[in-house]
């Protein structure tokens, strides 16, 4: 039978699969065949926030048919944490990374897998522990009727309600990503009563920060309610009717990937960054890449014209002229 060099899918690797506590002691297992005649091999890790990995041997163990296995048993602090593996033999030095899911080949060309360990003394809000979540996509929920004022003018409205999105739209302004329908928050204040009869007790609201896109995850401007959803107002307002009836709100924040630009007056002008805590470029990827991204109008990946970075004594956010 053969065998991945690695799965962290597969308790026959990865015992744990999932976030797991920090200090919690979990074990990895790198699987090999005997014709690779490994000398020696090691566990490659590092923290997000760390440029480089670091090198941990993993012990010779158990023999699954023509395989042996190579262990080791790690803690770690909480954080986020990527890891690969390498061994020696004798026809040279190999790396064992990931390929499109969760296992592993021999290629330096690979992914790396990703840990999440979270703080061992976290816990939960008590209100949260058995309760029912209702998650809301702001645009298509509810539209109050209320007028929508200072749209951006690169949005496509579309006033049917029950109109079936279209997959390739080619009407004018209209393209993929930027259609809206004009839920807003005060439509899910109206709806707060039903919302409450059918035993929720918190709200978990999609992106409402100003973005292009009708899913909001490209956000332009954190400090800021998009206008088709309605204003900082309507937010509190929201947050306030929903604690009497018991409901607690949760925004969705996205901050490991931004919009490449935003529109003002039809004008291309800003970028809006994301500040990252030591100066290194922000890359093009998704969520699981070793690095922060940058995405385009309507969620599209772009590539940053120029490397972004911190700037001393700035604020969360930081707003950078640049040229295209």
């Amino acid at each position: 039978m053969q065998y991945y060099p690695f799965d962290s899918k597969n308790k026959l690797y990865k015992p744990h699969f999932g976030a797991v506590a920090s200090d919690q002691k979990q074990k990895l297992r790198l699987l090999l065949h005997k014709d690779a005649l490994c000398s020696a091999a090691f566990l490659l890790i590092k923290c997000d926030d760390e440029p480089d990995f670091k090198e941990v041997k993993l012990s010779p163990a158990e023999w699954l048919e023509d395989y042996q296995f190579f262990d080791c048993e790690i803690a770690l602090d909480s954080g986020l944490y990527w890891y690969r593996f390498k061994y020696r033999s004798p026809y040279g030095e190999f790396y064992v990374t990931r390929c499109e899911n969760s296992l592993g080949h021999v290629s330096d060309q690979g992914q790396c897998w990703q840990q999440t360990v979270y703080d061992n003394t976290f816990k939960t809000p008590d209100w949260l522990e058995g309760g029912v979540i209702y998650q809301i996509f702001p645009d298509r929920f509810f539209n109050s009727g209320s007028k929508k004022s200072n749209i951006p003018n690169n949005r496509f409205i579309n006033n049917d309600w029950n109109k079936q999105p279209e997959y390739r739209q080619v009407a004018e302004k209209c393209t993929l990503g930027n259609d809206f329908y004009g839920g807003d928050i005060k439509g899910i204040i109206k709806k707060l009563p039903h919302i409450a009869e059918l035993g929720v007790n918190c709200i978990y609201l999609n992106p409402i920060f100003e973005a292009s896109s009708n899913h909001r995850y490209n956000t332009a401007d954190y400090f800021k309610i998009d206008p088709l959803l309605g204003t900082e107002a309507d937010l509190i307002n929201l947050c306030k009717a929903a604690k009497k009836l018991g409901i607690a709100v949760i925004l969705d924040g996205v901050f490991s990937h931004t919009i490449v630009c935003i529109l003002i007056n039809t004008k291309l002008t800003t970028v809006l960054a994301l500040l990252i805590r030591k100066n290194r470029p922000i890359i093009i990827g998704l969520n699981l890449t070793i690095g922060h991204t940058i995405t385009n109008l309507g969620g599209a990946l772009k590539p940053c014209p120029k490397p972004l970075k911190t700037a001393p004594n700035s604020p969360i956010l930081l707003r950078v002229k640049t040229a295209f």
